[in-house]
């Protein structure tokens, strides 16, 4: 990375401000729009919206990087604000009770629980990461056929302690982002990060080709219809259902790929216009924390509770979409001007600066 070791990597805040526009056009359309299913460009939406999770978790993997590189007290640094980020999580559990039950385990807790383990696994060798990111995925595989786990959850099921295990069992492969197969998320996450500070991003598009490559495969195999990848046990690894509740091999490294060519070609991007800190995208990505637990906690919890759930037409639905994302935009320039001060990130920054 040219210059300063503190320098801000505004690539990869925009690309987080990507994921914040993916993310609240999902769910402004899941929430109010009544015909789902009716329009292709509603459809489009909620399949892009897809991409903002697991750009969060790979980026929340590179920040720990970063933080490792610029701070002498990083394991500190990366335990409370895993915690702090944890907490959020919970909080938001409290304030959506029309969503999440107080022990569901959101993308909040696995970025909170992803950054309280990053002080052991950044002292891991590049290989012993990558051979962890894998046995991750496998493992994903045979928890989920050893719980029986349906191979589609619904919120009901996401946020249930009757069955065996419990919380544990939600948070380790049955919540709506639980730690399998989402801590490989992280862990790849920590990989790009270090080659980007290496200088080394042609690794990040290495790898993205690779896991793509095997998603591909997997997926053929099970489409070409041979047997075996079509029953259990196997059938987790090769079944490509667009879908991650819960997350199946293919499109878990369909998704990771995706994300770390993103940020290769953010990095591209940034090299020919500058994405400076004034730059929407930028902006949006800074506070993008504090945006998630405000538009959920508000948004999600207004729609249900003042009877908008499911109710607008895609015309109006698309003119409320449009509306609060050019809210949410002024709203992140216009909080730059105070340094996002009050805000999640700007607590979490106090508490552990």
């Amino acid at each position: 990375m040219s210059g300063s070791t503190n320098q801000r990597l505004t690539s990869i805040d925009a690309l987080r401000g990507l994921a914040v526009l993916l993310m609240l056009t999902q769910h402004v359309v899941y929430w109010v729009c009544a015909h789902l299913h009716a329009s292709m460009t509603v459809r489009a939406a909620g399949a892009l919206g897809g991409l903002a999770a697991p750009i969060f978790v790979v980026l929340a993997g590179l920040g720990a990087t970063l933080t490792s590189e610029r701070h002498a007290n990083s394991d500190y640094l990366l335990l409370g604000r895993g915690l702090m980020v944890l907490g959020f999580g919970y909080s938001l559990n409290l304030l959506t009770p029309s969503w999440f039950s107080m022990v569901s385990w959101y993308v909040l807790h696995m970025i909170g629980f992803g950054l309280m383990l990053a002080p052991t696994l950044r002292r891991a060798s590049d290989t012993v990461l990558m051979v962890l990111l894998i046995a991750a995925v496998v493992a994903t595989a045979l928890i989920q056929n050893i719980l029986d786990t349906p191979f589609f959850l619904y919120n009901p099921q996401m946020a249930r302690t009757d069955l065996p295990g419990g919380m544990l069992r939600l948070a380790l492969a049955e919540g709506y982002f639980p730690v399998f197969p989402w801590i490989a998320y992280f862990m790849a996450g920590l990989l790009a990060g270090r080659w980007l500070m290496r200088g080394a991003r042609a690794r990040i598009g290495r790898l993205a080709a690779v896991l793509l490559v095997i998603s591909a495969a997997l997926s053929f195999v099970y489409l070409a219809g041979i047997d075996f990848a079509g029953n259990t046990p196997w059938v987790r690894f090769f079944k490509p259902i667009p879908n991650f509740y819960p997350a199946l091999t293919p499109v878990t490294l369909f998704l990771m790929g995706v994300v770390l060519f993103f940020i290769v070609a953010f990095e591209a991007i940034q090299k020919r216009i500058a994405l400076g800190p004034s730059n929407v995208l930028v902006c949006l990505g800074r506070c993008s924390l504090s945006i998630l637990i405000v538009h959920v906690a508000v948004l999600r919890e207004s729609a249900v509770r003042l009877g908008f759930w499911r109710t607008l037409s895609v015309p109006e639905t698309l003119a409320v979409t449009f509306a609060l994302l050019f809210f949410f935009a002024l709203a992140a320039l216009w909080w730059r001007r105070i340094h996002f001060r009050f805000g999640a990130e700007w607590l979490m920054r106090k508490a552990f600066p």
